[in-house]
């Protein structure tokens, strides 16, 4: 997993598990994407989420960067998504 921050201290860098983080914002206190949290407190890579979504990890990091927003995905990747994580597809959004 590659680290958000240089300055991470966790060896890891799963933000959800990290005592400086509230839900939704990281140790910097930036916005966490839906997806990005459901995806790391799976202890899922962008890569594993791929393939088990059939979504393209390109269009995931986007995502949880910040680049594209999640309700710009078709019905069928955010369900896939969903199914992949085993949540609900509104926790996604």
């Amino acid at each position: 997993m590659r680290r958000k921050y240089t300055d991470c201290q966790r060896q890891d860098s799963n933000c959800t598990l990290c005592s400086l983080v509230k839900y939704g914002r990281d140790c910097h206190n930036r916005l966490i994407s839906n997806l990005e949290w459901a995806r790391l407190s799976a202890g899922m890579t962008r890569a594993q989420l791929s393939v088990a979504s059939g979504v393209n990890a390109r269009q995931i990091q986007r995502i949880e960067w910040g680049e594209s927003d999640i309700s710009n995905l078709t019905a069928h990747n955010l369900f896939a998504l969903a199914d992949a994580l085993n949540i609900d597809a509104r926790n996604l959004l």
